[in-house]
């Protein structure tokens, strides 16, 4: 008789794993080749999750999966990218009963579109992320927050003109 294949998870299981930092279970669901849930950029964005809530046996891992997984191979970084726009999106609504956060999100969205577009991340990994929607669902700082890291933002120019 064949092992039962332990169930995917919710996202909002997903995030009371990573909020508890339960980093152990998250890479077991989503590490085990015989699971239906294994997505190597999945763990990743889990564990990142795991760092946000201030595990640091998560941020051990995050480096063990880089190596270990196929994200050893994400030599564009778009598959980090990806999971950096996904939390961004999220922490920016508030979804998934992750806390709404704008100094998170922008972390995610500064790593996210450091190297890349939302254009080119979602040639890389065959997503289809769209700005518009998730700009719609937005008000307020959050939108303009996006709505300036998608134009190419100047950090730069952003912390000058947040000194005066």
């Amino acid at each position: 008789m064949k092992p039962q294949k332990t169930p995917k998870l919710t996202n909002v299981e997903y995030v009371a794993l990573a909020r508890d930092g339960n980093v152990e279970a998250l890479t077991s669901l989503l590490m085990d080749p015989d699971s239906p849930s294994a997505d190597d950029r999945e763990a990743y964005k889990w564990l990142v999750l795991a760092s946000d809530f201030g595990h640091e046996a998560a941020e051990e891992l995050i480096d063990v999966l880089i190596e270990v997984s196929s994200m050893r191979y994400d030599d564009s970084g778009c598959e980090r990218a990806a999971a950096h726009w996904e939390l961004a999106a999220s922490y920016l609504e508030g979804a998934d009963s992750m806390p709404a956060d704008l100094i998170l999100a922008e972390k995610h969205l500064e790593f996210a579109f450091e190297n890349h577009s939302l254009e080119t991340i979602n040639a890389e990994t065959g997503e289809n992320y769209s700005a518009e929607i998730l700009l719609n669902r937005l008000v307020g700082k959050a939108k303009d927050l996006l709505s300036f890291h998608l134009a190419g933002g100047d950090l730069q120019k952003r912390v000058k003109e947040s000194d005066v």
